[in-house]
């Protein structure tokens, strides 16, 4: 956790100076049975303050069976935006991989940026990242992500999920350790994907378009990965609706890890997994060992505190108020969500998009 903590507050915060727009960006956008939440994104697409001239937005459907293209098309055709709707080739067992390959093989400029059919962009996002560019020359640049909240607890620990993985993305960062990365909010130039052969050696993966070649650029690139950290950059995206999507969105991010070659993220998780088994251990220990409950009661309190401390200084950087009824109850499910994860992640299939994936 005190890692965690340095490194978060020794990653400097990005203050773009008001300078002319030089980056021409294509926006990548994946989607699959998508019509309920596309109006949201391009919404927000059309918000953008950058300029049009150097934007260009690919859509690549992956076989969607609802209006999705429809949605598309009536929302973007008198916009003036320049947009293409691809068809998605599939060739290994990730269709998103497929997607962003071919759309990166189609687009027309210099710099990549991939987002998701359900999240939402901010007006100032790509001023944001083109002042970032050229202040820093980067070959990939990752920025944040937040989920979307309501009053209802299946979000609340979402929301909550999601502030400690920008915590610990930022703090990878600062530490000079990159950890993690999200593909609803991640840019790279063209070129670097191809020097670094896109997704070739991972395809076989459903998962980590995002997180595989964050570390094949690192590997080429090793000071050329930079985090964009201001808020002002974030993406929102979309909670599920129910548990089980919980769980199994989860368990397709975690069924990735076993297959990455980063130290840090191994160490780092081996220490978040036993000391959640302690947590869980602790807590049938209060019941089972009743004249040793203070002792077991004293660690299921320490770990509270300080998860609550890094997701707290998570929420202050993005200007976020915090439930604290609702924080508590989320650090108590965790463990037992976390235990579940990865047992799912090594045993059986998973559903995402209406279909099935063996890990």
């Amino acid at each position: 956790m005190g890692w965690i903590a340095f490194g978060m507050q020794k990653l400097h915060f990005f203050k773009a100076t008001k300078t002319p727009s030089k980056t021409s960006f294509s926006v990548i956008i994946p989607f699959r049975n998508e019509a309920k939440n596309l109006p949201f994104l391009i919404e927000s697409f059309l918000k953008l303050s950058y300029n049009k001239e150097q934007l260009e937005l690919l859509f690549v459907d992956d076989e969607s069976e609802d209006a999705s293209v429809s949605v598309i098309e009536n929302a973007l055709k008198n916009s003036g935006m320049d947009y293409t709707i691809l068809t998605n080739k599939r060739y290994s067992n990730s269709p998103k991989k497929d997607a962003i390959s071919l759309a990166v093989k189609k687009s027309k400029h210099p710099w990549i940026v991939t987002t998701d059919a359900d999240c939402k962009v901010p007006e100032g996002w790509l001023t944001l990242l083109d002042a970032s560019i050229q202040k820093k020359d980067p070959k990939m640049v990752c920025m944040p992500v937040l989920f979307e909240k309501d009053a209802s607890l299946i979000k609340q620990f979402q929301f909550f999920d999601g502030l400690s993985l920008q915590v610990v993305s930022m703090a990878g960062f600062g530490n000079r350790k990159p950890l993690l990365s999200n593909g609803a909010n991640l840019a790279y130039k063209k070129n670097v994907f191809f020097d670094v052969a896109g997704y070739i050696d991972n395809d076989q993966y459903t998962s980590g378009d995002d997180i595989f070649l964050m570390e094949k650029i690192r590997r080429l690139y090793p000071k050329k990965i930079k985090y964009l950290k201001n808020a002002s950059a974030t993406v929102t995206t979309q909670c599920v609706d129910n548990w089980k999507e919980v769980l199994q969105q989860r368990i397709r991010w975690a069924s990735k890890t076993k297959y990455q070659k980063n130290t840090a993220v191994e160490i780092l998780g081996s220490i978040i997994l036993l000391s959640n088994i302690t947590f869980l251990v602790c807590i049938l220990g209060f019941f089972v060992f009743p004249l040793k409950a203070a002792i077991f009661l004293y660690f299921i309190l320490l770990k509270i505190v300080l998860d609550s401390i890094i997701v707290w200084m998570s929420a202050k950087f993005f200007k976020l108020k915090l439930n604290v009824l609702f924080l508590v109850l989320s650090l108590l499910l965790y463990p037992f969500i976390l235990i579940w994860v990865i047992a799912g992640s090594f045993f059986g299939d998973y559903q995402w998009k209406g279909r099935t994936f063996k890990k």
